[in-house]
């Protein structure tokens, strides 16, 4: 037996099924840009899997000068040796109309999909998580069946072929494991409560709460490897990596869908921001193209901190160390540092009415 670790950050949505038994996950195609209603130019997102374990066989590729410009281009030549570091038995993978599927030699164990419920559940629940246990809930993550509950759920048209195109880049289902809120975003040591309103009419929605802006989930693997394998929206299987775990017996993935990581997260504003406070995520607006009836883009919905008064980072995670090398390597680990800059919540979209 051994864990499987999988994160997720950047514009990604999440939807259950309607029976609880499986979890898709959808990356927004971001790699065109995008304009928002007040004509904020968001550049292009891109997409990668990212892997690290003990040992790795098949199309280990270490990434190109690109991606590792796209990593650590601060580091100007010294770039690809720092992304390879970060791939210590592993590799990166750029992803393009990619159906990622996960399989074993023998059966993955017996755990069904569950989503993390550590929330307190005295009434009403608070937007913010009362001890460390509670920031795990899977209630972290952005629900926009609540946000904009007109919207409706997940338009099924995005999960077939060739409709996948253009809206998504990458998918990937999970049946197994354990999902969890990994990180809840903050400013200045403190996570803090998000509240939804459009960019330009004033519209808005009474949810606020502690948002997550990347999520972990643990599957434990029945064998000595697991493979990934790369499909292409039509069928067609592109590349596979046949991972083993390293000495603490962990294989991890990466699902990355956002802008380059050297130059920070885009700051998403038409005027400088004076507030101290996240730039408001604007690029939340793309997530509404996914639901069946998607409002007019002047009334999305999008992540807004009006406020520092939350609960003191050290509070939530206590003494906290990594649980990703990867995420780690990569700088990615720690929202106070390029994450802080602007609001980059992940998404739960509910299935189908």
């Amino acid at each position: 037996m051994f864990t499987l670790k999988i994160f997720f950050l950047g514009l990604i949505a999440f939807s259950p099924s309607p029976d609880g038994q499986e979890l898709r996950v959808l990356l927004v195609d971001g790699r065109q840009g995008y304009t928002t209603s007040d004509g904020t130019e968001i550049g292009p997102h891109h997409a990668f899997l990212m892997a690290t374990a003990g040992s790795c066989q098949n199309d280990c590729t270490p990434g190109d000068s690109s991606i590792a410009d796209f990593f650590f281009g601060k580091y100007g030549s010294a770039a690809p040796g720092h992304l390879s570091e970060a791939l210590v038995g592993g590799a990166v993978w750029r992803l393009s109309e990619s159906e990622i599927e996960l399989r074993t030699p023998q059966a993955v164990s017996g755990q069904p999909l569950v989503l993390t419920n550590s929330r307190s559940t005295g009434t009403p629940r608070s937007g913010l998580p009362a001890a460390p246990l509670e920031a795990s809930d899977f209630s972290w993550i952005a629900n926009l069946g609540q946000i904009a509950p007109d919207s409706g759920g997940l338009n099924l048209d995005h999960l077939e072929q060739p409709a996948l195109t253009g809206w998504v880049i990458a998918t990937l289902r999970l049946r197994n494991g354990r999902i969890s809120a990994y990180r809840l975003a903050g400013v200045e040591n403190q996570v803090i409560p998000i509240g939804f309103r459009a960019l330009l009419r004033g519209a808005t929605s009474n949810y606020s709460q502690a948002l997550a802006d990347s999520v972990m989930a643990e599957i434990e693997i029945e064998g000595d490897a697991v493979e990934i394998v790369e499909k292409s929206f039509d069928g067609a299987t592109r590349k596979t990596l046949r991972l083993k775990p390293n000495a603490q017996g962990v294989v991890e993935l990466a699902l990355l869908n956002m802008p380059p990581v050297h130059n920070g997260h885009t700051h998403h504003t038409s005027t400088p921001n004076t507030t101290g406070l996240p730039d408001p995520g604007k690029h939340f607006e793309l997530f509404y193209a996914l639901t069946e009836n998607p409002p007019a883009k002047t009334q999305r919905l999008v992540p807004h901190a009006d406020t520092r008064a939350g609960v003191p980072w050290s509070q939530i995670y206590p003494r906290r160390q990594s649980d990703s090398t990867l995420l780690a390597a990569l700088g990615l680990d720690d929202p106070r540092t390029i994450l802080e800059a602007v609001l980059c919540p992940v998404v739960l979209i509910p299935p189908p009415r």
